[in-house]
């Protein structure tokens, strides 16, 4: 089963991506490619889905073949072209007529979109797509070398371009129909953001170029801002990433982080206990009390970090490793975990236990939540403490919450201190 024990319900998601396809498909008219943008930041768990979908979408009666690449996997190739050509020639091979048709229309792309005396990337680009021996030779139909010839031959480029590329649509359209009318041939781009911004660009482009065609469905997993960063690295800060972006994606969509369209803290927290269920299970014996309350502080505090799926799981590393050795709450420990991983600045400014980096805490918990648990309250209480102490306290209860809050604050320094791994003895 591709979403077997499935507490994120992520398979609502893959359901909704399905439809998306369907639609994207057969529409006339587009803003751009049809391609879709599930945009999520690094460590959201978009690889996981991602690499769950092709079986997925298989089993539905809606889509005809799903082929999954890892760009990342292939950003020492010279061109995304042959990259996805090829995993649509190896998923798809049973198709052997189209495929024949298909393989003969992307070395002729190949051939004409490469100078004449780069011969030999044409024939590494064909062997890529599967042909080799007399296909090439006869693909090469007697390519020129660097002669007056081969400049002629370059001079011809545009009209060859146009005529092989409208070919290579036509081919490509035809292969995805023999699944049937309206199934579209899905194909998922993953970790485009982890690639060199040259070849992230160029796949973007190919894609807009070369795949365009009714019933063929992109799905690029990735997270935006690194291709907009990639776009101004390699064409200059003077362009518009966004605008620019816009010409390759129609539908850009989120990865749900919790279960509800609008979430508040509390769904998040609920959703994030639900990942820490399902990556870190209990044995049989059930949580200790001390590793409840640290999963519990850890999962209702994460959503003021906005941290991710991998921050979680660099905290939980960090526990593992740490939690036989500290002597200090198990929510302390969580919270200046997460400082540690993803405000290491304020991890430091803590331990020094400065009014200005009490507050700013106490501003990132933000305003009282009526369905905020006691852990937050607390924390919030103690920082408005240790940004300006009252005056000295004028009966015995106000003492003992004074006394309460000074007391937090000590162990809590005590386990940012205690969490500097030079010093601990892991042994």
């Amino acid at each position: 089963m591709s979403f077997e024990n499935d507490k994120l319900e992520r398979q609502i998601f893959a359901d909704r991506l399905i439809g998306l396809c369907t639609s994207l498909s057969t529409a006339s008219i587009l803003p751009a490619g049809r391609v879709i943008s599930v945009d999520s930041p690094w460590g959201s768990g978009k690889s996981w889905i991602a690499q769950k979908l092709p079986e997925h979408f298989e089993k539905s009666s809606k889509i005809g073949a799903t082929i999954y690449i890892d760009a990342f996997e292939f950003d020492y190739h010279h061109d995304p072209f042959a990259v996805v050509t090829s995993a649509i020639i190896d998923k798809c091979n049973t198709q052997t007529a189209a495929i024949k048709g298909l393989k003969k229309a992307a070395v002729d792309v190949i051939r004409v979109t490469l100078p004449a005396i780069a011969k030999g990337l044409v024939k590494a680009g064909a062997k890529t797509v599967g042909l080799d021996g007399d296909e090439i030779s006869e693909a090469f139909n007697g390519v020129a070398e660097a002669s007056e010839k081969g400049i002629q031959e370059m001079l011809d480029t545009f009209s060859k371009t146009k005529a092989t590329t409208k070919k290579f649509k036509e081919k490509l359209a035809g292969l995805s129909k023999t699944y049937g009318e309206n199934k579209p041939l899905v194909i998922i781009i993953d970790e485009l953001d982890r690639c060199r911004p040259s070849f992230a660009l160029e796949m973007l482009e190919r894609i807009k170029h070369l795949f365009d065609v009714e019933n063929v469905i992109f799905i690029f997993f990735m997270h935006t801002p690194a291709i907009h960063s990639a776009i101004t690295k390699t064409y200059g800060n003077s362009i518009n990433s966004v605008e620019y972006l816009s010409k390759f994606i129609s539908i850009t969509i989120g990865l749900p982080n919790a279960r509800k369209a609008i979430p508040n803290r509390e769904d998040q927290s609920n959703f994030l206990r639900q990942f820490l269920d399902t990556q870190y299970p209990n044995s049989q014996n059930g949580l200790t009390e001390t590793e409840y309350q640290f999963r519990s502080t850890l999962a209702e505090l994460a959503p003021y970090f906005n941290a991710s799926f991998r921050d979680i799981e660099r905290v939980m590393l960090f526990w593992l490793i740490v939690k036989t050795k500290m002597r200090g709450a198990p929510s302390d420990v969580a919270y200046s975990l997460l400082l540690k991983v993803l405000d290491k600045n304020q991890y430091k400014e803590l331990q020094n236990r400065t009014p200005q980096s009490y507050e700013i805490e106490t501003k990132r918990l933000g305003i009282v939540d009526n369905n905020e648990s006691y852990n937050i309250t607390h924390y919030r209480e103690s920082f408005n403490f240790g940004i300006k102490p009252p005056p000295p306290p004028a009966n015995n209860q106000e003492m003992q919450a004074n006394n309460t809050y000074i007391n937090s604050l000590n162990y809590f320094t005590r386990v940012l201190l205690s969490l500097e791994l030079e010093h601990i003895n892991i042994s």
